[in-house]
């Protein structure tokens, strides 16, 4: 009876350490910056690599801090969602008080902004050849789309009057998507810590990054369809994924259910490139 006590003490304090010990885990440190990064898409003032890396959404990402800004970078190597980051957006939403619900966010490019949308079909007589739909003029497209992304939605911030700013604003809010050499899509942004007006030591914040989804408001001015669902998307030719076509050589394109994406190079996309990817984190400053 005296050792069937002493093994459930036993077995209860490691459950309580183990459970202790994976809690803690679950809480990151913002990395601490000894100077101000640079938000130009290149990820030389972060070191060797990002800090984090999810293997189910197989994204790397980071945050950092230092007296004057709060920092972010995200690094996405998988073609559809860079495809959806460009059209739907990267929000970053957080929250000081460690609560789900967002207190301040950010999102950029904003999907809601005519001259930010990167859904607008060609017109007559700008339609799209055979030699534009080669893959090397496809890629400086894409990159060539990049520099029309200027829109940034910011939800929360005391300071800012409106819910549109653009990437020129005199808030000090920066942000940039840009490709690497190795053709991987990079987002930076910098928030300037006093318009937080948050204790920063009380307690982890949460922090929600998200490669936005389509939805019923982001594209459909042009009758354009969302993967997934409905269809695929983009100029590619098969959607990718379980089935269904993405579209001919213009945007957009009706599909079977299950057509993902297709791919700016004519190539196929992912199948459930329309879904969000999330990743939740909590981290103390």
């Amino acid at each position: 009876m005296k050792i069937s006590s002493v093994l459930m003490l036993m077995i209860g304090c490691s459950a309580s350490v183990f459970t202790a010990d994976a809690q803690s885990k679950s809480i990151k440190n913002l990395k601490k910056s000894t100077q101000n990064i640079v938000v130009d898409g290149s990820l030389k003032d972060w070191g060797d690599s990002l800090s984090y890396y999810n293997p189910d959404k197989k994204i790397h990402y980071a945050l950092a801090e230092n007296p004057e800004n709060l920092y972010f970078a995200i690094r996405i190597e998988n073609r559809g969602q860079q495809e959806q980051a460009m059209r739907n957006g990267i929000t970053l939403a957080f929250n000081p008080e460690g609560k789900k619900k967002e207190t301040y966010s950010l999102t950029f490019p904003s999907p809601d902004r005519d001259e930010n949308s990167l859904f607008i079909m060609p017109k007559a007589d700008h339609a799209i050849t055979e030699q534009q739909l080669k893959q090397e003029d496809m890629e400086e497209r894409r990159k060539a789309d990049l520099l029309k992304l200027r829109d940034i939605q910011v939800k929360g911030f005391p300071d800012v009057e409106t819910d549109h700013i653009t990437t020129a604003n005199t808030y000090g809010i920066k942000t940039v998507l840009q490709f690497d050499d190795s053709g991987a899509l990079v987002y930076e942004a910098a928030i300037p810590v006093k318009m937080l007006h948050s204790d920063l030591n009380s307690k982890p914040w949460v922090f929600d990054i998200k490669i936005n989804s389509f939805s019923a408001g982001n594209g459909n001015k042009d009758g354009l369809k969302p993967p997934g669902d409905n269809g695929g998307m983009g100029r590619g030719g098969m959607g990718g994924g379980q089935g269904g076509m993405g579209g001919g050589a213009m945007r957009g394109g009706g599909g079977m259910r299950g057509g993902g994406m297709g791919n700016m190079d004519g190539s196929g996309g992912q199948g459930n490139a329309g879904k969000a990817v999330e990743i939740k984190d909590k981290f103390l400053w």
